[in-house]
């Protein structure tokens, strides 16, 4: 079917990104990208659906919410297929479009009012994780938008839609047309979600990261940092014969198994005072279950006698959003906190925020007066 302005309208209406930008690709200029500050119009979907200029949307709105978002694939040999089947099989909500590129963008849509963004792509980079993909671009990339920092727009699907090569990919692994595709979408409502987006906790009371580590296996890049967390476990657990425990997770379940000099400085680690999980870090935060980990006998919430009453923590790359009232992004152990002016100044909230949103539980600072 011909795109005409009835399915543009449509289109429209489920794409409905920022109102301060938009993107354009021309086919037929030497540098094809450009930026518009002001919102798409129904002629600029229009245009894109019929191939003249292709359409950027930036994800996140004004008020810092989002209607649709994407986790993008960056690999023009991935099988659309049989990522399909696995968010079926998983019943996440996303939809995989073949990209421009002949990636994937794995597109989840929101019912109004929509979705604060932070939450949108927390709930994005878990699934990629789980996917398979933990590297994988996350649209919105803010948190917020303003005309300082208007962010950064992600190439819609269905160019040129009668001929597109953007098209999405439905149950049977066959390509959508438009009119398929607009009536195939399930909002994400957060409110009735039941998807399976993390395992629960193992019969050993293992935590849901360490469950699916042990599913999938820890490959090279994550192996020290990998073991380190169940040796975390397994001292908690079954102090006695931890070191065994954790070498044999070692043999079985490591590729390719860490050599004895670095399994040994994994061993000294733990015997410190200071060990705990890793929670905010790769390749943990991937398959995190906070509000299941913290059930679990020997999750987030054990401390044992032998643990250091405070946790170890780095702040960086404090931004301002120009928001009203304004509000902060600060890095803590690498993780982005979003944060009110309060939670800066009064170190109680900053605390509180930290131990709320990254389960670390920092030292008390004295309140100047």
């Amino acid at each position: 079917m011909f795109a005409d302005l009835s399915s543009a309208e449509k289109f429209a209406a489920l794409f409905r990104g920022s109102g301060l930008s938009h993107g354009q690709w021309h086919t037929d200029r030497a540098e094809p990208a450009e930026t518009i500050a002001s919102p798409a119009s129904v002629e600029d979907y229009l245009n894109h659906l019929t191939g003249r200029v292709g359409l950027g949307l930036v994800p996140v709105r004004p008020d810092g919410t989002c209607r649709f978002a994407a986790i993008d694939i960056d690999n023009n040999e991935i099988d659309h297929a049989k990522v399909a089947a696995e968010i079926s099989h998983r019943r996440l909500p996303l939809t995989v479009c073949r990209s421009k590129s002949g990636g994937a963008h794995l597109l989840m849509f929101i019912a109004e009012p929509g979705l604060p963004a932070s939450k949108v792509r927390e709930h994005l980079r878990r699934w990629a994780a789980l996917l398979g993909f933990p590297s994988a671009e996350i649209f919105p990339k803010q948190n917020a938008v303003g005309n300082d920092n208007l962010g950064n727009w992600l190439n819609a699907p269905y160019f040129s839609a009668e001929r597109t090569t953007r098209y999405a990919v439905g149950a049977n692994g066959k390509a959508l047309t438009l009119v398929e595709f607009l009536a195939s979408i399930v909002f994400f409502d957060e409110k009735t979600y039941a998807g399976d987006e993390t395992p629960p906790g193992g019969s050993d009371g293992l935590p849901p990261c360490l469950c699916r580590l042990s599913e999938t296996g820890i490959s090279e890049g994550s192996r020290n940092m990998g073991l380190f967390n169940f040796g975390v476990f397994y001292r908690k657990s079954d102090p006695n014969h931890w070191v065994e425990k954790l070498d044999g997770i070692n043999r079985e379940k490591v590729f390719p198994p860490v050599g004895g000099r670095e399994l040994g400085s994994i061993r000294q680690s733990l015997r410190k005072k200071d060990y705990g999980y890793t929670c905010t870090q790769s390749p943990i935060r991937e398959f995190c279950d906070r509000a299941a980990c913290l059930k679990l006998q020997f999750g987030i919430g054990h401390r044992t006698v032998a643990e250091a009453e405070y946790d170890h923590y780095t702040v960086s790359d404090l931004q301002k959003v120009e928001t009203t009232p304004p509000s902060y992004i600060l890095k803590v152990n690498g993780r982005e906190l979003e944060l009110s002016d309060d939670d800066i100044i009064d170190a109680r909230k900053f605390k509180r925020a930290v131990f709320t949103n990254l389960d670390l539980v920092i030292q008390p600072t004295t309140q100047a007066k």
